[in-house]
């Protein structure tokens, strides 16, 4: 699949040179074998509507200055060997190198590193008590992704494992991990970001007309349909952002069984 290579610049820390932004802007592989690759992804994704969310959050981050919202926390939660880092990889690896942009640091360094990173998407394996006493103080420029045992107050929670089909993640993860950074790398260049600012406000119109979300999940939701209809544009997905809608409303509103492609939402397909 290719060598690493760096095509989009980031900006380096001030106060620690590159070290905490190292991994970002780096892509993996072809850029036309990428392509093929991530769409084959974004199918798989969208017959798994939480892991839909996730990495539409995670794309979503980088659209946080042009539609005008707040980072947020997205924290993934279960059993141990339910699969949590591996969706967490797959979803950072829009931004860079995943096993750069996922990591594990000191607590003393949490607020450094989340300061730093915006408004791109970080990730950490596990939601210590200072890492989530920093994100609980407010204020965050990107989205931040952790897994944990338990769910996390002010988080927008997905219980693990994430897929109903675990070897359509596994694909996923392949494919992610194989061809990473390359969305970064398109957003870029891509017109798609003269519409997100339009699509984020019909996405906000939808989701408070479903009375049964929460205030407090709307902007994340948003955000996340945004991310995902943004990568699904770039990757030639026309119906990309109502497929991303569809598949925040399967995660928001728990009456609905979370499916995959039998369910209702899967029947809008990503044309």
């Amino acid at each position: 699949m290719g060598v690493e290579q760096t095509l989009v610049a980031v900006p380096s820390c001030e106060a620690c040179g590159t070290g905490c932004l190292h991994g970002y802007g780096t892509v993996r592989g072809e850029s036309n074998a990428a392509r093929l690759g991530w769409r084959e992804a974004m199918e798989g994704a969208f017959a798994e509507p939480p892991l839909a969310v996730l990495v539409g959050a995670a794309f979503g981050s980088l659209l946080l200055d042009r539609i005008g919202a707040d980072g947020f926390h997205v924290h993934i939660h279960g059993a141990p060997r339910t699969a949590r880092s591996l969706s967490v990889r797959s979803a950072v690896a829009v931004a860079g190198n995943p096993d750069l942009v996922l990591r594990d640091i000191a607590p003393e360094a949490a607020g450094h590193r989340l300061a730093a990173t915006a408004p791109m998407p970080v990730g950490f394996r596990r939601a210590e008590p200072a890492l989530l006493a920093e994100i609980g103080s407010g204020g965050l420029g990107g989205v931040v992704l952790t897994t944990g045992d338990r769910p996390v107050p002010g988080a927008l929670n997905l219980p693990a494992p994430l897929v109903s089909v675990r070897t359509r993640l596994t694909m996923i993860h392949l494919i992610a991990s194989g061809y990473y950074g390359w969305p970064y790398s398109w957003l870029k260049t891509d017109p798609v970001v003269e519409e997100v600012a339009t699509w984020y406000s019909v996405a906000q119109r939808m989701m408070r007309a479903r009375p049964a979300i929460g205030e407090d999940l709307i902007d994340p939701l948003c955000v996340a349909a945004t991310g995902f209809g943004a990568l699904g544009r770039i990757l030639g997905r026309g119906l990309a952002f109502y497929a991303g809608i569809a598949a925040a409303l399967r995660v928001a509103e728990p009456v609905i069984s979370i499916g995959g492609a039998s369910s209702a939402a899967a029947s809008l397909r990503l044309v």
